[in-house]
């Protein structure tokens, strides 16, 4: 159960590491899924707001704030797959 043990250290089944990162598999698509339905809400904002003609444009104090918005969430993705790489990088060079 606690994998096999060769020459004093123990060498863990395949399947625990699966079952070890299955949660922050979850967690990490759980956030996607969140920032993602985020996202189209704060753009359908901009048409089909609760105050908003047809007749009105979309450019508005609405369309500010999705513009801004998106423009956070790009430059946190790419920080976030920057520090990956990084990481990703040191732990080639160990």
């Amino acid at each position: 159960m606690t994998g096999e043990k060769t020459g004093g250290e123990v060498r863990v089944r395949t399947w625990q590491v699966y079952a070890w990162q299955a949660s922050l598999v979850f967690l990490v698509a759980a956030v996607i899924c969140l920032v993602a339905g985020i996202l189209v809400l704060v753009w359908v904002s901009t048409e089909f707001g609760p105050d908003k003609k047809p007749e009105d444009g979309w450019w508005d104090d609405s369309a500010k704030m999705a513009i801004t918005f998106t423009v956070v969430v790009v430059v946190s993705l790419v920080m976030f797959l920057l520090t990956q790489a990084t990481l990703a990088m040191e732990g080639i060079k160990r």
